[in-house]
């Protein structure tokens, strides 16, 4: 029996389960552990504080309803707001600051930022101009979108850019005079938009919710102030030599397309097509890009040139600041669009492809229909800004909330003692050689993804292995920052990662070949970021 008839098998096993059946497991046995840990006399935790227990209990009960998806996740990140100040662990305003965090606010600068790049097709015009550079060759066709993926990715959130390279991947699959024939290419060409959708959060501070985990806490426990150029500094090279790495690997072993004819595509004509459609750069194009572009250079210059000289300005400043200026600069664009994605999918029903494929074909015009109904019930007369309030109401809120929750958690970590504690469970690490330790972090950071999200993972494993470092006596962002990046790399399940979920659902991926082509890029991306960390992470920091 092969492995790919082993994971058929699996697939059938695991759909055959009832969804609601999960989530009422969960439902109870979130709760239960909870009561057991803070009332049951159990010899393993009798050291810890009250306060101490109480977190451990939450975080069991958070890491159930996280898994099993009883209630959405955002949900479950409300959480410490009603069982921390309840059971005294710190007051309603302690724990709600923790969702009002600097970090919160640069990722919501961020997101109103990539908004104003949708509503104004920006993004559109560069994915079709730099797909139109790379020829037709199908190397090239997977590096290209691989490349425009990956630099979308650094500055909207992962489910976006892939909602928006999907169609765009979808319509050069059309192209083939035989999608049987060329699947090893669909495969990969799918795969990689997922791939290099996440790896591109990775690159900048506002790339995905783990960063901005890891900036607060390595400001609240050791002290260092995460610039976005700092992370760039790490975050650039790291995403970068991955995303080499995940092409090479999905064109020569992955999906094996080097044996593929050149000629597999054809021509350009459609994304000529898409690029004729678009017309000439507009007004509104003009002046995103120049918003974009002087917040980008804002961030990269503040740590390196004038955070002495205006040391009061920081990176969600900066981010709040953009977004202001993108609500008062007038449009001449008579129709807006805005798509927003959900930051997390796992757990939501996927689409048939024909559905799929329906709405996109239909966004046109419900883009019209929505802003005639916006200009009836407008609530203010600013629609015709670059960006306007019906547009922003649509960015992902919950993952906000989650970042907070998992800020609340972690800082419940760190008050109560609970992470020393847990280091000291970990003290046979502490004769171990330091990349041992690292891999070790990262593997741990890994393998999670493939259930739970990435920052639910962060917000577990992060004060975890700030403790470990501190009673080790090294800088706890040196543990810190490899266990962040490494959340980014779940590469094995359509739940994984959103990105993963998306391209599952455009019907040409079953889960066996996603899991065949991401089992073994999980465990080269253990190695490769243990290693990657090691070297640039202490001379980042």
């Amino acid at each position: 029996m092969g492995i790919s008839t082993i994971i058929n098998i699996v697939e059938v096993s695991v759909n055959m389960i009832s969804r609601n059946l999960i989530t009422r497991i969960g439902l109870f046995l979130g709760p239960f552990l909870f009561i057991i840990v803070i009332f049951l006399p159990l010899p393993q935790i009798d050291e810890l504080s009250i306060e101490a227990r109480v977190v451990l209990a939450a975080t069991l009960w958070m890491a159930v309803w996280w898994i099993t998806e009883t209630v959405p996740i955002y949900v479950t990140a409300l959480l410490p707001l009603i069982i921390f100040p309840s059971l005294h662990v710190t007051s309603f305003t302690e724990t709600s600051f923790n969702y009002a965090d600097p970090i919160i606010f640069l990722f919501l600068g961020g997101f109103l930022l990539a908004k104003a790049v949708e509503k104004s097709n920006l993004h559109k015009r560069f994915a079709f101009n730099i797909l139109n550079l790379f020829g037709t060759n199908p190397k090239y066709i997977v590096a290209a979108f691989m490349l425009v993926t990956w630099l979308l990715g650094a500055w909207m959130s992962n489910t976006a850019t892939a909602i928006l390279m999907l169609p765009i991947a979808l319509a050069v699959i059309s192209l083939l005079d035989n999608v049987e024939r060329h699947s090893k290419f669909v495969v990969c060409l799918l795969l990689s938009v997922a791939y290099s959708a996440s790896i591109g959060g990775v690159t900048t501070l506002i790339g995905t919710p783990p960063n901005a985990i890891f900036a607060s806490l390595a400001n609240s426990i050791a002290g260092v102030d995460v610039t976005f150029s700092q992370w760039l500094l790490l975050g650039l090279p790291i995403g970068g030599i991955s995303l080499f790495v995940v092409w090479l690997y999905m064109i020569r072993f992955g999906s094996k397309i080097t044996d593929i004819n050149s000629d597999v595509i054809g021509d350009k004509n459609v994304i000529r097509k898409k690029l004729g459609e678009l017309g000439h750069i507009s007004r509104d194009e003009k002046l995103v890009a120049i918003v974009f572009i002087l917040t980008a250079a804002a961030w990269i210059t503040r740590g390196l040139i004038w955070k002495d000289i205006l040391p009061v300005v920081d990176d969600s400043m900066i981010a709040i600041a953009s977004a202001i200026l993108l609500f008062l600069i007038p449009s001449t664009s008579s129709s807006s669009s805005s798509s927003s994605g959900k930051e997390n999918l796992k757990g939501s029903k996927l689409e048939h492809p024909s559905n799929i494929m329906n709405r996109m074909s239909s966004n046109g015009n419900q883009d019209n229909d929505n802003h005639k109904n916006n200009k009836n019930n407008a609530i203010s007369n600013t629609s015709s800004r670059l960006l306007d309030w019906n547009t922003a109401v649509t960015i992902p809120w919950g993952v906000l909330i989650l970042i907070g929750g998992g800020l609340a958690l972690a800082n419940g970590f760190t008050s109560t003692g609970l992470g020393d504690w847990i280091a000291g469970q970990l003290s046979f690490l502490g004769g171990a050689n330091y990349i041992i330790i690292i891999l070790v972090l990262v593997t741990l950071a890994i393998l999670p993804t493939e259930m739970i999200s990435n920052t639910a993972t962060a917000a577990l494993l992060l004060p975890i292995s700030a403790s470990l470092a501190t009673s080790m006596g090294i800088n706890p962002v040196l543990f810190m920052a490899p266990v962040a990046i490494a959340t980014s790399y779940g590469f094995i399940m359509p739940v994984g990662t959103p990105p993963n979920a998306i391209v599952y659902s455009s019907g040409y991926i079953s889960m066996a070949k996603m899991a065949r082509a991401g089992i073994p890029l999980d465990f080269i991306s253990i190695v490769m970021v243990t290693i990657l960390t090691t070297i640039l992470v202490p001379l980042v920091f």
